[in-house]
């Protein structure tokens, strides 16, 4: 559930807002992807954050 909400919240920060978008145009897909693939490696090696 966090993910789903931290994810929108960075959708919203990127296009609603326009943050970061001198530095990117689409660096929240990045973070996202980032984000996900840290929480996946992390669940597969036991690691279950509270």
């Amino acid at each position: 559930m966090v993910f789903l909400i931290g994810s929108l919240l960075m959708v919203i920060l990127n296009k609603g807002l326009g943050y970061g978008e001198e530095f990117m145009a689409d660096w929240f897909v990045w973070v996202i992807l980032a984000w996900f693939c840290f929480t996946a490696l992390s669940r597969c090696n036991g690691v279950h954050y509270q």
